[in-house]
Order: structure tokens, then C-alpha cells, then sequence
């Protein structure tokens, strides 16, 4: 896998019609790689995950933000990644927001 930076991180996410922060890399092709990638999420980010959690078609990692807790979702039947958050503070009206406020933060790393 191509190190992950802050830049080609930008350049892989697009926010979703229904909210959600979607990831355009190619999925990892083994718990290792999935491994790595959160890792790398974690660089950029400055916190690393603080779980993984592993089911037969799907994979999750959390972290635990300043201002929001997230979770990277991925799932190998619909060939997808994406950041979810699960909570965030009340600067945010809404995940949306929420999100946005990561992708501008990731922006001007």
C-alpha cells in the first residue's frame, strides 16, 4: 500500500449524499493492510485508533478525536470505506458539520 498522507487523504474523501464520509482508496486485501491503513489514518489524524473490530465481510476501527469520536467502516460486499462519526461535541449541529470540519482540518494539515 501507497504511504498514506495527509494530501492523498484529502484527495480520497468525498462526503455522501446521506452524510457520510466516504474513503476512495481501494479496500485492503488483508487484515494486515487493513491494519496499516488505520494506522496511517491515525498519522493524520494525530491520535491512533483505539479499536478494531473484525467481522467475516467487514471490518472497523474508532478514534477517539478531540472534538468527535469516529469510526472508519469498511465492507468488502459493498466494496466500500467509509468515517462515520458516532458522537461529536456541541460546536457541531449536526455529523454533517461534523465531517466537514474534519475535511477542512485534514485540508490545511
Amino acid at each position: 500500500m501507497q504511504q498514506l498522507t495527509a494530501q492523498s487523504l484529502t484527495e480520497a474523501l468525498s462526503l455522501s449524499d446521506n452524510g457520510q464520509l466516504m474513503i476512495n482508496l481501494p479496500l485492503p486485501a488483508t487484515p494486515l493492510a487493513f491494519t496499516r491503513l488505520c494506522e496511517g489514518l491515525g498519522k493524520v489524524f494525530d491520535q491512533p485508533p483505539t479499536e478494531l473490530e473484525w467481522g467475516a465481510d467487514r471490518a472497523q476501527a474508532r478514534y477517539l478525536l478531540p472534538d468527535m469520536d469516529l469510526l472508519l467502516q469498511a465492507e468488502w460486499l459493498c466494496e466500500a470505506m467509509w468515517l462515520t462519526p458516532s458522537g461529536y461535541t456541541q460546536d457541531y449541529q449536526s455529523a454533517t458539520e461534523a465531517l466537514q470540519a474534519l475535511l477542512c482540518r485534514v485540508a490545511n494539515e
